[in-house]
């Protein structure tokens, strides 16, 4: 039967992890007398330790040390210490220094890629799981989604927020990343372009790559290697990259390197590591998966790690901390059912020195949050609300991410669907999601017109004055004493033009008239 194959490979897979794990701890651990005598000494405080693996680029890269275990207390060491990084001790170029928290925030840009359209991953599965974590602590965080997800608007982006003075702390890919020689694929025609520049001569063999979207082209898929990504994040000041794509950090050690290679950087290049690349350009902290992982442990791990920056944990202790997480909690709802899965190993971090974005939240002094507008639509319009299930709202993922790539080129999208298909309940949470994941800048406003009763130019025009009458006071203008239908409208459109707005038309094919009788 599958299912007991299933279990026999588990098994067997688990049994591999202990072996592998308890040769790890022979080979260091109890090499000699010193090395024993040491851990002896420090293996009673493992709660408190830093664990940091330095090893040759090779050693780095292709052994799994997370996975190093002690016969005697039968855990892995990467789940009793307080922090189990990888570090890299001479990068290229200097490391990237924390930028300020301005008003006690953390400046995240997160970039969902999803090339295969609705037949991709869910657009919103690791996302959802991320706001949700953070609960209240959402608060401390400027999240920003990148629109357009390609290469090309990810430079000016971070353009622009260091040209602005802020310059963000994380950016978080949330797609597909690929461990592969790109001239034995249909994305071959990019070696023309980037080998050369970012592969240090060295086109062929395996790289590490990031998908991103490209919609210039018929597959919608755009490779970029760790090397030009950790160049573009250096230039632009963000110290953390975070990376919930498959393969991002994988690596297969080749007996030959060590004679291709010059020096420590040319062997970066030479394995082809992703998330190694990118520390070697000079960023301190960066998350990566070194094996295909599912999309829920993906989920799980970075709600978690979210909400340990959040309270201002270094980013080698959320990252742990969220580790230990899976393994204590190693159900994982994969098709129809839960099944317990030992993938707690998959995340590997890199991390210079312990970096904390964030004061610790507990009366730390200088840490203080500025009052900002409500990004939640629902929370500030009432007329939302009906409109958002009890239960919370669940699926319509492909029609999501429809509506958002939509918005990227065009101002006016039309949702159609039979009647008591949840077009507006779809709309409403969509709203919501724009709205928080900075569509609609630091001030969102949403708002939702009915045409379901007869409406005419002079309700819409109100109805939209009341959400703008704040706006008008503070420029000395009172909207309920402006009766001229003329000059409520010419109102209108100058707040139109200025202040982003979502305007849902709700039931507008009446628009065009109420039918005969």
């Amino acid at each position: 039967r599958p299912e007991t194959v299933e279990e026999v490979q588990i098994e067997q897979i688990e049994r591999w992890m202990k072996q592998r794990g308890e040769e790890l701890y022979t080979k260091v651990m109890a090499a000699n007398a010193g090395e024993q005598a040491l851990w002896f000494a420090v293996r009673d405080q493992l709660a408190d330790l830093r664990v940091e693996i330095s090893a040759d680029i090779v050693g780095a890269a292709s052994i799994p040390w997370e996975l190093m275990r002690d016969p005697q207390s039968g855990s892995p060491l990467a789940l009793r210490v307080d922090s189990f990084v990888r570090v890299q001790s001479d990068p290229n170029i200097s490391f990237v220094p924390v930028p300020e928290a301005e008003n006690g925030r953390i400046r995240l840009l997160y970039v969902v890629c999803r090339p295969g359209g609705g037949k991709d991953v869910e657009f919103r599965a690791v996302a959802n799981r991320l706001l949700e974590d953070l609960g209240q602590d959402l608060n401390r965080f400027e999240i920003t989604a990148l629109r357009p997800p390609t290469f090309e608007q990810l430079q000016k982006e971070l353009a622009r927020a260091k040209a602005a003075g802020r310059p963000y702390h994380i950016v978080h890919f949330d797609g597909h990343g690929v461990y592969a020689d790109l001239s034995k694929t249909k994305l071959a025609e990019w070696l023309k372009s980037i080998s050369a520049l970012t592969l240090g001569g060295k086109a062929a063999g395996k790289h590490g790559y990031l998908v991103f979207e490209h919609p210039g082209r018929n597959d919608n898929m755009r490779p970029v290697t760790g090397e030009e990504l950790g160049k573009l994040l250096h230039d632009a000041g963000v110290p953390v990259l975070v990376l919930n794509a498959c393969q991002s950090a994988m690596h297969e050690a080749e007996r030959d390197t060590k004679t291709a290679a010059d020096n420590v950087h040319d062997e970066v290049r030479a394995i082809g590591s992703l998330a190694q690349a990118v520390v070697d350009q000079g960023i301190p902290a960066v998350l990566g998966m070194r094996y295909s992982v599912f999309v829920v442990t993906a989920a799980q791990y970075i709600g978690q790690l979210y909400a340990a920056l959040a309270q201002g944990h270094p980013f080698g202790q959320a990252a742990s901390g969220g580790r230990k997480h899976l393994a204590r909690n190693p159900e994982r709802w994969v098709g129809l059912q839960p099944r317990p899965l030992q993938d707690w190993f998959v995340p590997v971090v890199y991390e210079a020195s312990p970096i904390r974005l964030l004061p610790p939240q507990d009366g730390a002094p200088g840490l203080s949050l500025d009052e900002r507008p409500e990004l939640d639509p629902v929370q500030a319009n009432q007329a939302l609300r009906r409109y958002v299930p009890d239960t919370g709202f669940v699926g319509r993922d492909e029609t999501l991410l429809l509506l958002d790539r939509a918005f990227d080129e065009h101002p006016v999208v039309l949702l159609h669907a039979y009647a008591g298909q949840g077009k507006t309940s779809t709309a409403v949470e969509f709203a919501r999601w724009y709205a928080r994941t900075g569509g609609l800048g630091p001030q969102p406003n949403v708002l939702l017109t009915s045409f379901e009763t007869h409406t005419d130019l002079t309700d819409v025009v109100n109805q939209i004055g009341q959400m703008f009458a704040p706006n008008f006071q503070a420029s000395g203008i009172e909207w309920h004493a402006v009766n001229d239908n003329a000059a409520r409208r010419s109102l209108i459109l100058q707040a139109l033009r200025q202040v982003p707005v979502l305007w849902i038309w709700d039931n507008v094919e009446l628009v065009a008239g109420f039918p005969a009788g």
